[in-house]
């Protein structure tokens, strides 16, 4: 993702401009848009270019589909709020305030370790969305007032929040390559040696293993491909296969 620095408090800026990356998004995987098109302020330069400019403190980043969200690292807060708007700005600060104090003294905050980062989303004066991604641990939490932290079981919003949000980070969490290519490749030859099913074909399965390939090659070659890779993996995984009933299983479930 293109990013400048500006001198408006040291602050970053996103372009705009067409896809950077025009073969990021396989037609077989879910890439609608995770957030609403970016509706705030944008500005342009002499050239015809537009670009949004974020708070100071704050970095805006563009996910490989055209989402735009926005990066605190001092605060390890991510939210897709416009907090270009000073109001917004404030409520998604005043509720980060609010949620560390709620979960100073949970007793699964001690478990999210040193990489973690919190969501902000939907944020209102009444209500918001909270969520909270370990890196380090590969799994993720989402709070509410009644029970407090609870982390989600599998895997599966893990890989989702890593898919939602790829943009911001210059690496990938530790062992989740690794796990993503032993995944894809088990999957490819379970495929072709059992009646295994998966969420994807094998033919799928294929074109995920070329487009990787053609990433790690751009990689090689010095090109920013970390955003793409990370939602590549973060869509995909985790590539489990699906339980197939015997057909005389259905017919006793039927029959039952």
């Amino acid at each position: 993702m293109s990013q400048e620095q500006t001198k408006e408090g040291g602050s970053k800026r996103a372009s705009l401009g067409p896809f950077e990356d025009s073969q990021s998004i396989l037609d077989f995987i879910q890439t609608t848009r995770y957030q609403k098109p970016f509706e705030g302020v944008a500005y342009v330069t002499a050239d015809g270019k537009s670009y949004i400019v974020a708070p100071p403190s704050w970095s805006v980043h563009r996910h490989p589909n055209g989402d735009i969200y926005f990066y605190n690292p001092e605060r390890n807060l991510i939210t897709p709020d416009d907090i270009t708007e000073p109001e917004k700005l404030e409520l998604v600060i005043e509720s980060w305030d609010d949620h560390m104090h709620n979960i100073e003294h949970d007793p699964l905050a001690k478990q999210l370790g040193d990489n973690w980062e919190l969501i902000l989303s939907d944020v209102t004066d009444t209500s918001m969305i909270i969520e909270m991604i370990s890196r380090s641990n590969k799994a993720a939490y989402n709070w509410t007032e009644n029970r407090g932290l609870e982390r989600w079981e599998g895997q599966e919003h893990f890989w989702s929040l890593l898919a939602e949000y790829p943009s911001h980070h210059q690496e990938l969490p530790h062992g989740v390559e690794d796990e993503f290519v032993r995944s894809i490749y088990e999957a490819k030859e379970a495929i072709q040696t059992s009646s295994a099913v998966f969420p994807l074909t094998g033919e799928q399965i294929d074109h995920v293993i070329t487009r990787y390939h053609q990433l790690k090659d751009l990689q090689a070659e010095g090109m920013e491909a970390i955003p793409t890779l990370t939602w590549l993996m973060g869509a995909v995984m985790p590539l489990n296969s699906i339980p197939v009933r015997s057909t005389a299983a259905v017919e006793q479930g039927v029959q039952a």
